[in-house]
């Protein structure tokens, strides 16, 4: 049936076809911002649709827009198209080769138009011209780059041009062992599956061309979707180090007051209103404002971390050593009684008497030890030994005072 198409049908058929992919490319480029490398197809595709109104018109308007400048914007079609497909491979395009380029086609194909009219030798010129550009176009499809891979949809462009290139070559060979009639119009049926095949390819091409543009937005999205992933996860953890570091001394690296209310809130609460005990010993270091006015601050907050090593080293694996503040720290354990506890506690004082010292000076520490009694809060708890604390302080400091509840 198409052969029946005489060549003006072919043309406006083909022109209105690539106007309408024109149309819809200009469209997604607009509103999907898919970056330079669409506007050039775009481009591309409305030269086409221009380049084929005017062969429509052969006969009807001078030569010179009929054969030259449709001829040309075809070259510039192909030109664009190359361009477009450098552009999304990151490849460098001469915007001065493709005009130089396009400048010696014009004058060639002048000379043949007007001072040497051959439409045989026309035909093999544009042809050649298209059939070179579809081929490193396709060529440059495949090239790798940095962030852009080589797929299936890619490997089918390639393919689409390369075809085209082939029928072109295919088409010069006929052309120089047929007999060309001067009027193109009429020309053979090899001319006019040139057009038609040209109608694929425009049709073919931007398929694909959108392939490969929608994939890329796939790997974006995909790629915005673990890079998110991993800002989430780094999030997470840098807020799991807010918390864990607001719960620690950067001092000596225990517990602080808010882990000891967090700690008990969650582990050691039911404790309060069972029959299993709970101990607490409240520590302080004695005379450790005169130690920092004597041997400074650093002096003092070694003092801190030794103790605070010392502490940890001896407790049991269920005890826990909290910082309360300045020189105060407390010792939380679970299912103790007050008997256990005192024996835990007067061996710690021992160990930091014999073990901490500044010039050559003991460290000591007076201590407060009490046990659970039932209906207690942990507010009374921690007063209770705090007191007891205190209370070791006044009599004679360097001793461990406890709770009388088992005496």
């Amino acid at each position: 049936m198409f052969i029946e198409m005489d060549m003006r049908t072919l043309f406006i058929v083909n022109a209105i076809e690539t106007m309408l992919i024109a149309f819809v490319l200009f469209f997604i480029w607009k509103w999907q911002e898919f970056g330079s490398s669409l506007k050039y197809i775009t481009m591309a595709y409305f030269s086409l649709a221009i380049g084929g109104m005017l062969l429509g018109l052969r006969d009807l308007i001078p030569d010179f827009f009929t054969i030259i400048l449709s001829n040309a914007l075809y070259v510039l079609w192909i030109l664009l198209i190359w361009k477009g497909i450098r552009s999304n491979r990151n490849l460098h395009y001469s915007n001065f080769f493709a005009f130089i380029v396009l400048l010696l086609f014009i004058v060639t194909f002048s000379f043949f138009t007007v001072i040497e009219p051959d439409t045989k030798v026309r035909i093999i010129i544009i042809s050649l011209m298209l059939a070179s550009v579809s081929f490193v176009a396709a060529r440059d499809i495949l090239h790798k780059t940095p962030g852009k891979n080589v797929s299936a949809e890619h490997w089918y462009t390639a393919s689409v041009l390369t075809i085209y290139c082939l029928f072109l070559l295919l088409r010069i060979i006929a052309t120089i062992f047929d007999n060309i009639s001067q009027d193109f119009m009429s020309a053979n049926m090899m001319q006019q599956w040139s057009v038609l095949l040209l109608n694929l390819t425009a049709i073919t091409f931007s398929l694909g061309f959108l392939w490969i543009l929608h994939r890329e937005v796939e790997n974006q999205l995909h790629e915005n979707t673990l890079a998110l992933a991993k800002i989430n996860a780094e999030i997470n953890h840098l807020k799991e180090l807010a918390v864990l570091e607001s719960m620690h001394d950067p001092l000596t690296g225990t517990g602080n007051r808010r882990k000891f209310e967090d700690d008990t809130s969650l582990n050691f609460s039911p404790h309060l209103n069972s029959e299993k005990s709970i101990s607490l010993a409240f520590l302080d270091i004695d005379h450790f404002k005169k130690l920092n006015d004597t041997y400074g601050h650093d002096a003092g907050d070694e003092v801190l971390v030794s103790l605070s090593a010392l502490i940890n080293q001896n407790i049991r694996k269920f005890d826990t050593v909290y910082r309360f503040g300045g020189e105060e720290f407390v010792i939380l354990m679970p299912e103790t009684d007050i008997r256990i506890a005192t024996e835990i506690s007067e061996r710690l004082r021992k160990l930091i008497e014999n073990n901490i010292k500044i010039d050559g000076k003991p460290v000591t520490v007076s201590i407060g030890v009490t046990e659970s009694e039932e209906q207690d809060t942990l507010e009374d708890i921690i007063e209770r030994a705090d007191k007891l604390m205190y209370k070791a302080k006044q009599t004679s400091r360097n001793l461990v005072v406890s709770d009388s509840i088992s005496q």
